[in-house]
C-alpha cells in the first residue's frame, strides 16, 4: 500500500494539497518545525547535579554476619529460611553489617531485611527462592499493580526501614517458569490465574475499602514481586544478577534515595519488568542489563483511586549507562501513573532488539489520568526496536473512558540513534488534552517503516532531525489521522450512509454481513461514545425492528441460521432502553433456534434447504447468540446448547493431521461435495474457519467460568490457534483463500478470513485463553492485513481489498467445495464480511495500545 504514509512517494499535486493541511495543522496545533541554531533541550539538565548530590548510598558498620554461621546449608534443598532470618535479626540487633551469603546454593522463602542490614551475596553465591507459595506467608502491606493490598511477601522485602542493600555479585533466581509462577498470569494448562483476583482488587480500590481488609494471598492468585522494599530510606541493590521474576523484579515503593547499580535481570516471563520505581523520590539506576518479559525500566505512581488516593509522584530519577535488550520499553513511564512523574533523566544508554519495542515510552488513559512534565533523554544508541523509537499515547489499555484526563508535558530527547523501527515518533494525546512543549533535536532515526503518527501535539520542536536519511518532514512523514478503526468505520458508514444497503444490497436486508458490520461499529461506539457511530447502528434497528417486536423482512420458516447474527446488537438496544420491541425481537430469534431442524446429536442445520449439514459459519450465526441469550435471560440450557454446537463441530470438521476444520459436515453423506466416508467437504476455506475462529473467542464472554465444559471451549480454541498460526503466510503475515494451499496456482491472500483470524486471537490473548505466541502472530498478521489489503484514496477514505464476497456449498448453481470453486470464487473490495472484522480487529489492535 504506497500511499498510506506521507513519505515521499507522492504526486507533486498531491504533495502540494498535503503542504497546504500541513500548514493548517501547524497554525492548529502550534507546531514548530525549526531548524534553529542552539540548544534549549539540556536547560533540564542543570537539575541533576543537585539530585545527584542527595542520591547517597548507604553505608555499613565493617561486621559480617554469615549465614553459614546460623544453619544455612548450600545444597540447594535444605530450606534456609530461619538461617537468614536469625543473621539479619542479629546483625540489625549489634547495629548493623553484612549478612554474607558464601559460595554455593541456598534455597529459601521470604527474606525481609531489617535496618542498616547489607544483604551480600559473595561470587559464587545462589540465592533459590522456593517455588511453594506458603513460603511467602504470612501476607504483607504491598503493592500490587499500582493498588496497595495484603499479599504474598515479596521474596526479598523491607518494610519502612533504613539503610538496607543487597550487594555483590552473586545470583539472586526466582525460579519462575512456564509451570510455576508465571501459569498465575497466563492461566496454562487451564490452571487457575490471577484473572478474578485482579478484578476483585481492582473493586476493592475502587470502593475505598481500607487496605488491611483487601486481603489476598492463600488460595488467591497474584504473583508476588522479587524484591521490594516499601516506605524506605537510603537503599541500595548493587551488582547482583536477578533471575526469572515471578513479575516486577526490583520494586521499590515510596522509598526516598534509592540506587540501583550494575545489577543484570534476566528473564522472559509474563509482567517480569527490570527495575520500577513507584512512588519514590531522588533513584539514581545506572550501568545496569536488562533483559526482561516487559518493560526493562518503568516508572510508577500507583493506579486509578489508590494512586489519586496517596497522591505520590515518582520524581527525581536518573538512569544512566544502561544497556536493554528484550522488552516492552526501554524506559517508560506508566501506565500506574495516577500519582505523576516528574523530572526524569535518562543519558548514555544502548537498546536494541527485535523484542524490545519502544525506546522511550509514556502510556496513560482518562481512567489512570496523571502528569507528567520533565522528561529528559540523550545520547541512547537504539539498534532495533518493533514499534516507535518515541511513543507518547494516552490511550493505553481502556483508552478514553474515564474522568481523569492526563497531561504529558516538557518533553525533551536529543542525541538519539536509531536503525530500524516502525515509527520514529508516536505521539498520541487527546484533543482536549494534548501531549505539550516536546522538543526533538539532533536525532536520526534510520530504518523507519511507517513514519510518524502524531495526533493532538501542541509545542512540537524539531532540530536537525533526521528520518531514513533525509532531514524529518512532518509534511511527509506523519499520519495524523484517527485510529484505523474509526478511519475504516467512519468510510463505511460514507460509502453506505444507509445502513440497511450494507454489502452492496439494492434494497434493505436483514442479514448476517450488516450485522457484522452494525456490530462492529457498535463496539466502536463503545471506545468513542461518538454519537455518530450509535446513530448510524441505531438507524439499522428502526428500520427492521417494528414496535410489536417484529423483523421486516425476516422469515423464521426458512431456519436459515445466518439470519440470527444481525440480532445480536439487539441484547445492547434492549439492555439501554428497557424497549419490548428489542426483547419480543430477540426472542423471535431464538424461537427459530430452538424450532430448528438438527442433526441426530442436536447440531443445527445450516438452513432447511441444506438438510443434515453443519458449516462452521453456522457457530458464529447462531450458538453465539443462543450463548448471550442465556446468559442475559438466566436460561442455563441455552448455554449448554451452544456449547453442544463447538463439540460437535470440532468432532465431525477437524481434521487430526492439520488441526484445521473443514468448511462443512454432511452427516447424511449424501451431498456431492460430501466425502462418502467422513461426510466432510473437501478443502479449509479460510473465511469458514475464520467465522469459527470468531465465535470461540466470543462464545466465552457467556459461558460461566463454572460451566463444567467451558476447559473444553478453551481449549478447541487453543487448538484451533495453533492450527492456524502453523498455516500463516510467514513472509506478509496473513492467511490464503485456502488455508493449506498457500503457494499453489490460483490461491491468494484474503483480507476477511485474515482479518477473523487476527481478531480472534487477539481477543483469545486479551482474555488469557491463548499466550503470548498467538498474540505475537496476531500483531504480526494486523501489519500484514495494513500492508496488503488495506488503501487509503485522496480524500482520506480507507478501503480494503481481496475479500472473498460469497463461497458456499450445494445449491443452485451447485457449489462443489473444489479448489478450482474457492479460488475462483467472486472478489470485491469493502465487502461487509470483511470490513466488520477489520474494525473488530483494530479495536482489539488498540487495546494494545498499537
Amino acid at each position: 500500500m504506497k500511499n498510506r504514509y506521507w513519505n515521499g512517494h507522492l504526486g507533486l499535486s498531491r504533495r502540494v494539497q498535503q503542504s497546504m493541511r500541513w500548514f493548517a495543522l501547524i497554525v492548529t496545533w502550534g507546531i514548530a518545525v525549526a531548524p534553529a541554531a542552539g540548544s534549549e533541550s539540556d536547560t533540564g539538565w542543570s537539575q541533576v547535579p543537585l539530585i545527584l548530590s542527595r542520591i547517597q548510598p548507604p553505608t555499613f558498620p565493617d561486621r559480617d554476619f554469615s549465614i553459614r554461621d546460623f544453619g544455612a546449608e548450600d545444597d540447594g534443598t535444605a530450606d534456609c529460611t530461619r538461617a537468614f532470618r536469625a543473621a539479619i535479626e542479629a546483625c540489625n540487633k549489634a547495629g548493623g553489617g553484612r549478612v554474607v551469603v558464601p559460595p554455593g546454593i541456598f534455597l529459601t522463602g521470604a527474606i525481609h531485611l531489617l535496618s542498616n542490614v547489607n544483604l551480600h551475596l559473595q561470587e559464587g553465591a545462589v540465592i533459590r527462592f522456593s517455588r511453594d507459595p506458603r513460603r511467602y506467608l504470612p501476607v504483607v502491606r504491598t503493592r500490587w499493580e499500582g493498588v496497595e493490598c495484603m499479599n504474598y511477601s515479596p521474596f526479598i522485602y523491607a518494610l519502612e526501614r533504613r539503610n538496607v542493600a543487597i550487594t555483590g555479585k552473586g545470583t539472586l533466581d526466582g525460579q519462575a517458569n512456564e509451570a510455576h509462577w508465571w501459569p498465575w498470569s497466563r492461566g496454562a494448562h487451564g490452571r487457575p490465574n490471577q484473572a478474578e483476583d485482579r478484578k476483585l482488587l481492582m473493586r476493592l480500590s475502587e470502593e475505598g475499602v481500607p487496605v488491611e481488609k483487601r486481603v489476598f494471598g492463600d488460595g488467591h492468585y497474584l504473583r508476588p514481586q522479587f524484591i521490594q522494599p516499601y516506605r524506605s530510606r537510603n537503599v541500595l541493590i548493587e551488582g547482583v544478577t536477578i533471575l526469572n521474576s515471578p513479575m516486577w523484579s526490583l520494586h521499590p515503593v515510596l522509598c526516598e534515595n534509592v540506587v540501583v547499580r550494575d545489577v543484570t535481570v534476566v528473564g522472559d516471563g509474563p509482567n517480569m519488568d527490570g527495575c520500577n520505581p513507584e512512588s519514590c523520590r531522588d533513584v539514581l539506576i545506572e550501568n545496569c542489563f536488562f533483559d526482561t518479559g516487559d518493560d526493562c525500566i518503568a516508572l510508577k505512581s500507583g493506579r486509578n483511586e489508590d494512586g489519586r488516593r496517596l497522591a505520590t509522584p515518582v520524581e527525581n530519577v536518573v538512569i544512566r549507562g544502561c544497556r536493554m535488550k528484550n522488552g516492552h520499553g526501554g524506559v517508560v513511564i506508566g501506565s500506574e501513573m495516577s500519582g505523576g512523574a516528574r523530572n526524569v533523566f535518562a543519558e548514555d544508554c544502548v537498546m536494541s532488539s527485535p523484542e524490545l519495542e519502544r525506546c522511550l515510552r509514556i502510556k496513560t488513559n482518562s481512567r489512570r489520568g496523571g502528569v507528567v512534565e520533565g522528561v529528559y533523554m540523550r545520547n541512547v544508541e537504539v539498534g532495533e526496536v518493533s514499534d516507535a523509537v518515541i511513543r507518547v499515547n494516552y490511550f493505553y489499555e481502556e483508552g478514553d473512558a474515564g474522568e481523569f484526563t492526563p497531561a504529558v508535558r516538557r518533553v525533551r530527547v536529543s542525541g538519539v540513534r536509531a536503525s530500524k523501527s516502525r515509527h520514529a515518533l508516536y505521539l498520541r494525546g487527546y484533543e482536549r488534552s494534548p501531549v505539550t512543549d516536546v522538543v526533538i533535536e539532533d536525532c536520526a532515526f534510520d530504518g523507519v517503516q511507517e513514519g510518524n503518527v502524531i495526533e493532538n501535539v501542541q509545542g512540537l520542536t524539531l532540530r536537525r532531525v533526521t528520518m531514513n536519511g533525509r532531514p524529518l518532514d512532518l509534511a511527509v512523514g506523519s499520519s495524523t489521522a484517527a485510529p484505523w478503526s474509526i478511519r475504516m468505520a467512519e468510510s463505511e458508514m460514507k460509502r453506505n450512509p444507509d445502513p440497511t444497503f450494507l454489502d452492496s444490497r439494492s434494497q434493505p436486508s436483514w442479514n448476517y454481513a450488516a450485522g457484522l458490520v452494525v456490530r462492529a461499529i457498535l463496539e466502536l461506539y463503545e471506545k468513542t461514545r461518538d454519537p455518530k457511530h450509535l446513530d448510524y447502528v441505531r438507524a439499522y434497528y428502526d428500520y427492521f425492528i417494528t414496535e410489536s417486536g417484529g423483523i421486516r423482512g425476516y422469515d423464521s420458516a426458512e431456519h436459515n441460521i445466518d439470519h440470527i447474527n444481525a440480532g445480536k446488537t439487539l441484547f445492547f438496544f434492549f439492555r439501554e432502553t428497557g424497549e419490548t420491541k428489542y426483547r419480543k425481537a430477540v426472542d423471535l430469534l431464538r424461537r427459530q433456534l430452538a424450532e430448528q431442524p438438527r442433526t441426530s446429536e442436536g447440531g443445527f442445520w445450516h438452513k432447511r434447504i441444506y438438510p443434515h449439514q453443519m458449516w462452521l459459519d453456522g457457530l458464529f450465526m447462531g450458538a453465539t447468540f443462543l450463548a448471550e441469550y442465556g446468559a442475559t435471560f438466566g436460561e442455563p440450557g441455552a448455554v449448554d446448547d451452544a456449547v453442544r454446537q463447538f463439540l460437535l463441530m470440532e468432532k465431525h470438521a477437524r481434521d487430526e493431521r492439520t488441526g484445521l476444520l473443514y468448511h462443512g459436515w454432511d452427516e447424511s453423506r449424501k451431498q456431492r461435495w460430501a466425502n462418502p466416508k467422513t461426510g466432510r467437504s473437501p478443502h479449509f476455506w479460510g473465511r469458514a474457519m475464520g467465522w469459527y475462529a470468531m465465535a470461540l473467542a466470543d462464545v466465552l464472554d457467556f459461558v460461566p467460568k463454572n460451566h463444567a465444559q467451558r476447559a473444553e471451549i478453551i481449549a478447541i480454541l487453543k487448538r484451533l490457534a495453533s492450527a492456524v498460526v502453523r498455516v500463516q503466510d510467514p513472509a506478509t503475515g496473513v492467511w490464503s483463500q485456502v488455508l493449506d494451499r498457500g503457494g499453489q496456482e490460483g490461491n491468494y491472500h484474503e483480507a476477511s478470513a485474515s482479518c477473523m483470524f487476527t481478531y480472534a486471537l487477539l481477543k483469545g490473548a486479551r482474555r488469557g485463553y491463548l499466550d503470548r505466541e498467538c498474540r505475537d502472530a496476531a500483531e504480526r498478521a494486523y501489519q500484514g492485513i495494513l500492508k496488503e489489503f488495506v488503501t487509503v484514496d485522496a480524500a482520506g477514505e480507507v478501503g480494503l481489498n481481496r475479500v472473498c464476497a460469497v463461497a458456499g456449498l450445494g445449491g443452485n448453481p451447485y457449489r462443489d467445495g473444489s479448489y478450482e470453486y474457492y479460488v475462483g470464487a467472486p472478489i470485491r473490495p469493502n465487502d461487509a464480511k470483511g470490513v466488520g472484522p477489520f474494525i473488530l480487529a483494530s479495536l482489539e489492535m488498540e487495546r494494545l495500545g498499537r
